[in-house]
């Protein structure tokens, strides 16, 4: 009977193994305070371009560049704390190829706690979300492009309804001196105050659309 539970328990931890690691789900687990790297599943290792020849070495130690990026120290404050640390579209440098660019993952550091509540391992579970979050950006652009359109349309709307009036008392004014040919100088001087006047106007209206 205990040989039948033995290989009732066996199989269904080979079961789960065989989940993770088929999971198109980063997973990886540590199991000391050096961050000894216990495990890692193909999309892990894909995420970090990486063979399971890293299996047994330090994260520090394989990963330099992640440190320099604050992820080892985030992980060994999840150790020493046992508090999980989650983050949502973070921002990575990943080399793949010995090309270095920009990712953005949804991830966990989940400290698998005893009963005494000290950390035993970490759970690291990991999800690229580059393309999700390149989409939310352009939408982002394009949200702000098309306010920016409307910005633009009720400002030239605004500055075309403003300039109507002065205009309107140039060409008025132009107008009307052209038609008289013995216009009295007080007469001239009046419509030249308007006509200047009026220009003064549209070009304080004109700097302050300017502003």
């Amino acid at each position: 009977y205990l040989s039948e539970i033995i290989d009732f328990m066996n199989s269904n931890i080979k079961q789960i193994l065989g989940i993770i690691a088929n999971s198109p789900q980063g997973i990886a687990i540590y199991d000391n305070a050096d961050l000894n790297i216990r495990f890692a599943n193909p999309a892990m290792l894909s995420v970090w371009d990486k063979s399971t020849d890293i299996i047994g070495q330090g994260f520090a130690e394989v990963f330099p560049n992640f440190t320099e990026q604050g992820f080892t120290d985030l992980l060994l404050n999840v150790w020493h704390s046992g508090v999980t640390y989650r983050a949502t579209a973070y921002p990575a440098e990943i080399s793949i190829g010995g090309i270095t660019e920009t990712k953005y993952f949804d991830f966990e550091y989940q400290a698998i706690l005893d009963k005494d509540g000290n950390t035993v391992a970490i759970l690291h579970t990991s999800t690229d979300v580059t393309a999700r979050k390149k989409a939310l950006q352009l939408l982002e652009e394009k949200d702000s492009l098309m306010s920016f359109n409307k910005e633009l349309e009720l400002l030239t709307s605004n500055l075309s309804h403003d300039l109507k009036n002065p205009l309107g008392v140039i060409k008025m004014g132009a107008q009307f001196m052209r038609s008289k040919t013995n216009m009295p100088s007080t007469e001239i001087h009046k419509w030249c105050d308007a006509i200047l006047a009026s220009i003064g106007s549209m070009e304080s209206i004109l700097n302050h659309t300017l502003r």
